[in-house]
């Protein structure tokens, strides 16, 4: 079974798709690690800088993508991690750094291409979730059952802005944070590869004044109403 969640910044997806995840028991791809991991390689190891990643080439990334170096992994007790060369190098992408980062390395067509072919592996061996911004849309278009999040941008801006404060430590504006936003749904909805749409028969779910309880008891009626047999925990 495959399940995809899509949506803007900020929009709950990454949390969502985790708790749903063990409310399932599936496995958990969170598509945002796989970029950060990909940003993290090319920045330390290959020294890309901001403003040289998205024009990383596409020898460098059949080396250090396609070659099976980094490696995902997901435990319902311990969470998504990744693995490069066989070191764990989950702690370093959660920076406000590799968020950035690997905002830039999404526009990249060739490291898509190669991190849709990643998820689509990790699919053929478990029942899974699947969230991001093209989940529903390129990587898994036959998925049976397709959720897009979204809210308005004010709401997400102030998530955006609470997260850069209690995950990495940032103090912001709304005004900064509202631009920040706007300009990555931009990016996101005009990039020329894979960009940020509804996908095709998704449930579209506004949240800006559910729960992160309501809306998963939300998505788990409409999986039963759509007839599959998963319940939620």
């Amino acid at each position: 079974m495959i399940i995809t969640i899509d949506g803007p910044t900020a929009s709950g997806k990454s949390t969502i798709a985790r708790m749903l995840a063990d409310k399932l028991d599936m496995y958990y791809i969170n598509s945002g690690f796989l970029y950060r991991a990909c940003a993290y390689v090319f920045v330390n190891e290959c020294h890309y800088t901001l403003d040289t990643l998205s024009g990383v080439s596409a020898d460098l990334i059949d080396t250090w993508v396609a070659q099976r170096w980094l490696v995902y992994q997901y435990e319902s007790l311990t969470g998504a991690r990744v693995l490069y060369q066989s070191r764990d190098i989950t702690p370093y992408l959660k920076s406000a750094d590799m968020d950035r980062a690997s905002s830039i390395m999404a526009t990249s067509t060739e490291v898509r291409e190669h991190i849709t072919q990643w998820q689509r592996s990790l699919a053929c061996d478990h029942d899974v979730i699947a969230e991001g911004r093209d989940a529903g849309s390129v990587v898994f278009p036959h998925a049976d059952v397709k959720i897009y999040l979204t809210a308005s941008l004010d709401t997400r801006a102030q998530r955006w802005q609470r997260m850069q404060r209690e995950k990495y430590g940032v103090l912001t504006t709304l005004d900064k944070a509202l631009e920040a936003v706007a300009e990555r749904d931009k990016r996101d909805a005009q990039r020329e590869h894979a960009p940020l749409v509804v996908p095709y028969d998704a449930l579209v779910i506004h949240n800006d004044t559910l729960s992160l309880e309501g809306s998963i008891a939300y998505i788990c009626k409409s999986i039963q109403v759509r007839g599959f047999a998963r319940s939620c925990k």
